[in-house]
């Protein structure tokens, strides 16, 4: 004997059978992800430009001081910076630092040679001593005895 439907299990059924106003919801929940994926591209791209631009400097910059062949003065170093914020066109001022380091096979240990910084907030870029620089020895190449290695490091401010 077949059971007959009740009220609600009827109104159960035609309200699912209903298809009226279905692409106004479907709308209501596609539209804030895709407006987010879409704006979130921008976001994206801008960063990937940004950091694109700041390796062209830091490459530039860092390509000018190891081919210098006479010693490195703080007008230089300057100069280095005027030219890091001409090619960045950003109204930001940059902070630069410039680190030489040599490693000791004795002590296996890298030591900081020389380390300068430049810029408008290079009281809060300080220069690297041999802790910092042996803190990042992973990053750094591995150096015969005797030879040194530039590297430098700086913000945006």
């Amino acid at each position: 004997m077949m059971r007959k439907p009740t009220r609600a299990g009827r109104d159960l059924r035609q309200f699912f059978k209903d298809q009226g106003g279905v692409a106004s919801i479907e709308a209501s929940l596609l539209i804030p992800p895709l407006f987010c994926a879409y704006t979130g591209t921008f976001v994206l791209f801008d960063a990937y430009k940004k950091q694109t631009d700041c390796l062209r400097v830091t490459y530039s910059v860092a390509d000018a001081i190891s081919r210098e062949d006479s010693e490195l003065t703080q007008a230089y170093l300057d100069s280095m910076t005027l030219l890091s914020d001409f090619m960045s066109r950003s109204p930001n001022r940059v902070t630069q630092r410039v680190t030489i380091v040599c490693y000791s096979a004795e002590d296996d240990q890298y030591q900081v040679a020389w380390s300068r910084t430049t810029g408008p907030k290079k009281s809060t870029l300080l220069p690297h001593t041999d802790l910092t620089v042996d803190d990042n020895r992973d990053r750094l190449p591995i150096l015969p005895v005797g030879d040194q290695v530039v590297g430098g490091g700086g913000e945006k401010g």
